[in-house]
């Protein structure tokens, strides 16, 4: 007999008559269970703060620069305008908004108001920047930095590097337009938009 065998027997006499607790398994298991449930409130806690926190970083750096968006009827002396936040803006008695001045509207632009009007003249801050990202951009180009998206109901154009204009005919302006004359009167209110400077 070596030495280990030795050891291994003391050991089984030793231990013989030890049994375990019925209670023993049973709290071994709880406790497992308690810390399972633990991790996983933590974890879902976690998940939920990312979120709360992610989303709002995520808006804040897709936000392109404010941008001031009205009607502005050129027969008009001063024609009031609505930004995307209900803050008015004045268009000058030249049909000007945010710099750019707007040189023709059609025929049926002949109300007081913009929502007389139902075209709307929206002028970015920073060229074509916002206009790229926001995908205003890839529609069909019919002039130099002028672009018809394909609804066929609205129209960028890129004066310079600091006025992008997005031009928008609403559903019942189209209509009272006439399904073929909404694209061309489209791109005479672009060709007719410039630099008020």
């Amino acid at each position: 007999m070596n030495t280990e065998e030795a050891l291994r027997e003391a050991m089984s006499e030793h231990v013989a008559e030890v049994h375990a607790s019925p209670m023993l398994g049973r709290s071994v298991r709880r406790r497992s269970r308690r810390t399972t449930l633990r991790l996983r409130t933590a974890g879902a806690g976690l998940v939920t703060a990312v979120a709360a926190v992610s989303a709002p970083v995520a808006m804040s750096l897709t936000a392109g620069p404010a941008v001031s968006v009205g009607a502005a009827p050129v027969t008009n002396a001063v024609t009031a305008t609505v930004t995307p936040t209900e803050t008015p803006v004045v268009a000058d008695a030249g049909g000007v908004v945010e710099g750019v001045r707007v040189g023709y509207l059609p025929e049926t632009c002949d109300g007081p108001g913009p929502n007389d009007c139902g075209i709307w003249v929206g002028v970015y801050g920073d060229g074509d920047q916002s206009l790229r990202v926001d995908g205003r951009l890839d529609g069909r180009q019919v002039a130099e930095g002028t672009y018809l998206d394909a609804s066929g109901k609205m129209i960028t154009r890129i004066l310079d590097d600091q006025h992008g204009v997005l031009v928008v005919i609403g559903d019942d302006a189209a209509r009272e337009l006439g399904a073929d004359t909404v694209e061309r009167e489209l791109r005479k209110i672009a060709e007719g938009l410039s630099l008020a400077g």
